[in-house]
């Protein structure tokens, strides 16, 4: 985890270079973890933006001087999960499958697999299965 001592000092004082310092340094990560838990990046983005909105309303109330990395991951899981209660989410998810606040950032591996099966799906999805022709077994192949 980084040291965000500075970088929550300043926040504190309001200073919004500092806010956006750390938008710059963890919207990507936020994005991905919204989008694992409601499955949409529109809603991903959307409620990424609500994380650092909600954060930044709170910041009178930051304590210590550790990581501010579990503070954001936990908005933006309790903010997905509010999305989600609102009936508003795109995939139905069981609640033991949410993954757990992050104690660091998550591989970028699981979210290419996500992409990877839903683009497959998407491509799958969209074959005729009518136009499908079995081989001619005459016909010369290519090799």
């Amino acid at each position: 985890m980084a040291d965000h001592s500075g970088l929550r000092d300043a926040i504190r004082r309001g200073e919004e270079a500092a806010l956006n310092t750390l938008i710059d340094q963890y919207w990507a990560p936020v994005v991905r973890f919204v989008r694992s838990i409601l499955g949409d990046a529109d809603q991903a983005e959307d409620i990424a933006q609500e994380t650092f909105v909600r954060f930044w309303a709170t910041r009178d109330r930051l304590r210590g001087d550790g990581s501010l990395e579990p503070l954001l991951f936990r908005i933006a899981r309790n903010a997905s999960l509010d999305e989600r209660k609102r009936g508003r989410f795109v995939r139905p998810l069981h609640e033991e499958s949410l993954p757990p606040v992050p104690e660091y950032l998550q591989p970028d591996a699981t979210v290419e697999l996500r992409d990877l099966e839903v683009a497959v799906n998407r491509a799958i999805a969209t074959i005729d299965a009518t136009k499908l022709q079995e081989p001619d077994s005459d016909a010369p192949r290519d090799r």
